[in-house]
């Protein structure tokens, strides 16, 4: 599916889905699967069936974190068919798991999604404070994300003097 084979890819994880249906596997157990079925349909504009599959994984889903993720894409499947009351109705559940999960990550997601559904709808400024919202945890993630890679650098500088301070010993 990443390299572009939206068909191929669908006919291989619909294959892998009726197997593992037929070992006694769940949808609990195959949620992931379920997902990437939702998302090659949704590729392929049919989008009625990528939201029974996304729908189907959200069921069995337990955590916050995933019951983000699967909302905001159910919230776009249905921005695609320009229903935006029901695309709110998802995104607004998708913000919410997002922040019981304290993942700043998805909260961000939903933040653009909900942007692009209030621009959707004509109401600008609520679009452009979403977008705002979405900038703002994004450029804290990032600063996240450049203070990891420096501590990392810092690390790898000091085992790389450590080894050569044993290494002067030996």
């Amino acid at each position: 599916q990443k390299s572009g084979n939206t068909k191929e890819a669908l006919a291989y994880f619909l294959n892998t889905l009726k197997t593992r249906e037929q070992n006694g596997f769940t949808d609990e157990d195959n949620r992931a699967l379920l997902i990437n079925i939702g998302i090659a349909y949704q590729n392929l504009h049919k989008t009625e069936t990528a939201k029974t599959y996304l729908q189907r994984a959200q069921k069995a889903s337990t955590q916050p974190d995933q019951k983000a993720a699967i909302y905001d894409l159910i919230a776009m499947a249905y921005l695609t068919e320009d229903d935006v009351v029901q695309a709110k109705e998802f995104n607004t559940k998708s913000l919410a798991q997002a922040k019981i999960a304290n993942n700043k990550r998805l909260e961000a997601e939903g933040h653009l999604t909900a942007s692009v559904i209030y621009e959707k709808m004509l109401v600008y400024d609520k679009a452009l404070v979403e977008f705002k919202r979405y900038l703002d945890i994004k450029d804290s993630l990032d600063a996240l994300d450049v203070s990891a890679q420096q501590n990392l650098l810092q690390a790898e500088y000091t085992i790389e003097r450590t080894q050569g301070e044993i290494e002067s010993l030996i």
